[in-house]
Parts: C-alpha cells; structure tokens; sequence
C-alpha cells in the first residue's frame, strides 16, 4: 500500500496481454485468442476460459472463438465482466465442416458476460449481435442497468438492456473507428445528461471525444459537444481515407450487412493469430499473415507477393476479397472489375481513388514488430544461419526472396492435401514469408501447424536443407525471433 492509501498489484498474464478492468482483482485479456478458447487472466485466481461456440451457424447466430479482446469492463458493483469481442468461425470450412465460409458466417460480433468469480464463460449466454462487426469496447452506465457496446466498423453504439441484453436504442454515425466508451454520471446540478448520465466515445479516426447525453430508453441520445485530439492529422489524406476504408464494414462497397472489414483479420494491419479454412476460395488451409512491415511508403508489395500461394500481385487485388469474401459490391466500377478481376491480369491500380487509398495505407505498413529479443541476433547465430543454408529463401535484410519480378515457390515439406491449390490450379510450393517480426507472427507455416518457431524450423525438409541438431535449431530459432 502506498501514498494516498493506493494499493499496487500484479496479475501474471499469458501471451498477448489486451484489455485491462480492475476490481476486486486485476483482469487482463488476452487479445489474441488460441484457437482453443480464449483466455482472461486475473491476479487473485487462475484465468477464466472462454470457450468456443461449437455453432451450429444461423442466421442471427455463429460458432467460432472470442478473439481481439480489446479493451474490458466491469459493472458498477465489479462482480459482472463484459468481454468485448469479434466471434472468429475457424471451424466452419469445407475441410472441416463440409461449409464454405460465407460474409454471414465468418465473423460475429460478440459479448461475452461472466461472474469474476466463474472459472469459464457459458458460451450460451455470449451475446451476438446481427449485422454489426467486432464488438470493440463496453460500457455500463453508473446505476448499471444498461450497456454501451460499440462497433468501429460500422460506426454504431447499440444501448442494451444489461439484464437481458437485448438491443434498447442506438447511436448511428457516432464516429469513424469507435475504440473507447466512458459512460458517466451526469454533473452536479445540471440537468443536461441527467438521468442516465453521459456517454464519452472516443472516435479514434476521427481524431475527436464525443459526449452524448443519454436519457430513458426511446429517447435520442444527444450530441453535445466534439474535442479534437490532433492539432495536425499526422497522415496524408490519401493514407487516411485508406486507413478509414480499412476498418469500416458499413460501406456497402466493401462489406454485405456490416460483418466483416478488412481489420477483423488484421487489427491494426497485424495478424490475428489463427488459421482459416479458405478451400472454398481455391486454397487451403492459410495461417493469417500480418501486414505490419511489407510496405515501403510506396508500395504494399515491397516484400514481394501478397498471400501465402503469391495469388495477388498489388494490394488492389483485394478487391477480389472485397467482392467476393465480404460480399461488398466493389470499391471498382463493374467495367473495371470485368477487365481486371484476375489478380495477376491487367492491373487495377489508377482505377478507383478509394481502391488507391486503401493500397496506399498498406504501403504505410512500413515497421514490422519489434521484437523483445533483439540482442539474440548475435554474429554467431547469423552466421549458423547462412550456413544452414536459411539465407537462400530468406535472405537479409527483408529476410525473404519473394519479390514480383519472379515467382520463387518453395516446397520445404511442408505441404499436405490440406494446403489446398493456387489460383484455380496446383499449389507446386510457398511464397517465402519474411522473418521480420517473427516473434509476434505465430502460429507458424502456412496451416499455423508450429506453434513454435522451434517446431516450423523442424518441420523443413528436404534435399537442399541440411540435417540441424536439436541445439542448432533452438539456436535459429532464436535468431529468427530476433529479427
């Protein structure tokens, strides 16, 4: 206990800690989930699991694992913990459950509600909500009888009733990339934002606080004043808009209903941690691959070809995601989608300003994770690296040989039936995926198979890759984790 009768604590996290509540214990989540279950780590006791919705996939409902936990919060008397959530449907696939992945039944918006006593989450209790993407933060009011949740992709807060948690109004436009909510008390004395107080949110693209005060339900909730937080946008109104296009999923041009925006697989331009079933798309089984460090301020491709089967040659060709994927009808004009839409035809950049925009802020992208373990890229390990022969694919200082003036496709062994195929043909083997940021980019290999960097360098065979002792490995593993 220190000055001012102010206690300190820690709570042991696991990997990836996220959002933080505080309570009677400390509550940390895991931002990123395992495909298992996700986790919230607690000073007091062991973690509280959150499970895997086993489905089955309706209309207004979809299985699949918690992840991007953000941000957490607590009722007003700390013994309920709401769990901001996106629902990621890994199973559903046609290798898996014979399904395709749909816009519908990819991702869910999720909220998770749990006792701080309970050791799991009931996942039956979890609450989806229909036509919205991730649920990125919460917020009860001061007597808690009501909640905030809010969607960054589609600009929206719902009002839920926090007993039964069905939807009691909502806040349209309230800001481009939601990602925080304070909902308060009303001042002392004035009657503006009495009853049930005042709601703060935070609209993180928009550079700018918002206070809407909130009355009973039924009545519209009224803004009454913006602060901007910026004195200066710090980026070039191309690589905003790019970065405002990226996180949305009510443009209709790029999502069907709302669902799903390009960052619900890469928050921030990461990676999400998992490993989707895409047979239906003509490839396989594809561990997400993070943004972070491909671009050069220029391009998007800096590091070579996009994907693991090297199916895109720009960042435009997202737009075949868009259209097809996330069931949006196209950033392009349809003339221009009917004379572009094979990714390795006739380019699609200078054909639409928002698709532009979009390539421009991935060719932002440009620092790659930092890595803890720097110093463990010592001379000694750099030169086992080059002479296990690891510096032929993954040469420095990008650490890969993808680049678009060849295709180089490698077969290390570690392709399988599930790997699936490469643009409507045979996958014959890998892009090379860079080693930057390495540390932060598993699980590994294209099926997210290693859950170790030890594990994907054991798992390369082949006649030009050399026999490595157990301690040699340990030892690139290290250095790879360095970079």
């Amino acid at each position: 206990e220190g000055e001012g009768g102010i206690t300190a604590d820690r709570v042991a996290t696991g990997p990836d800690p996220g959002g933080i509540a505080v309570g009677e214990d400390i509550y940390v989540a895991r931002f990123r989930s395992d495909p298992g279950g996700g986790a919230i780590y607690r000073s007091g006791a062991g973690p509280i699991t959150l499970p895997v919705h086993p489905g089955p996939d309706s209309d207004t409902v979809a299985g699949g694992v918690p992840t991007l936990i953000a941000n957490l919060a607590l009722s007003p008397d700390a013994q309920t913990l709401y769990i901001p959530a996106l629902q990621a449907n890994i199973r559903r696939g046609l290798l898996g459950t014979g399904q395709p992945l749909t816009f519908e039944s990819s991702v869910r918006a999720a909220l998770g509600v749990v006792d701080v006593h309970a050791d799991s989450e009931d996942w039956s209790v979890r609450k989806q909500l229909d036509n919205q993407d991730r649920v990125i933060a919460a917020a009860p009011n001061p007597t808690g009888n009501f909640l905030a949740v809010a969607h960054p992709g589609t600009a929206t807060i719902q009002i839920l009733d926090a007993f039964r948690l069905d939807a009691v109004g909502s806040i349209h436009d309230a800001g481009e990339g939601v990602r925080g909510l304070i909902w308060a008390a009303g001042p002392v004395g004035d009657t503006v934002g009495a009853g049930t107080g005042i709601l703060y949110v935070h609209a993180w693209l928009d550079r700018e606080v918002r206070a809407y005060a909130m009355g009973e339900p039924g009545r519209m909730p009224e803004l009454l004043w913006t602060q901007p937080l910026v004195a200066a946008e710090p980026l070039a109104p191309e690589v905003l808009l790019g970065k405002i296009l990226f996180h949305t999923s009510r443009d209709p041009r790029i999502s069907s209903d709302g669902y799903i925006s390009c960052a619900g697989c890469h928050p921030d331009g990461d990676q999400d941690g998992l490993t989707w079933d895409f047979t239906s798309r003509g490839e396989g089984m594809r561990n997400t691959v993070s943004l972070l460090g491909r671009g050069d301020g220029t391009t998007a491709t800096a590091m070579g070809w996009i994907h693991w089967s090297a199916n895109f040659d720009e960042a435009q060709d997202f737009e075949n995601d868009i259209r097809n994927a996330f069931g949006g009808t196209g950033l392009l004009s349809d003339a221009d989608w009917a004379e572009t839409s094979d990714t390795l035809g006739p380019p699609k950049a200078g054909r639409s300003a928002d698709l532009d925009a979009l390539a421009a802020f991935m060719a932002s992208l440009t620092a790659a994770p930092t890595s803890p373990t720097a110093a463990d890229a010592t001379p000694e390990r750099a030169a086992l690296f080059a002479a296990s022969g690891c510096d032929s694919c993954h040469p420095a200082p990008r650490y890969t040989d993808s680049a678009l003036d060849a295709l180089r496709l490698h077969d290390v062994g570690t392709l399988t039936p599930e790997s699936g195929g490469r643009l409507g043909g045979a996958l014959t083997g890998l892009d090379t995926p860079t080693l930057l940021g390495a540390q932060a980019s598993g699980p590994w290999l294209h099926d997210g198979s290693a859950a170790t960097l030890d594990e994907a360098i054991r798992r390369h065979s082949g006649a030009e890759i050399p026999a490595l002792t157990e301690e040699e490995i340990a030892e690139l593993a290290r250095f790879a984790g360095a970079l």
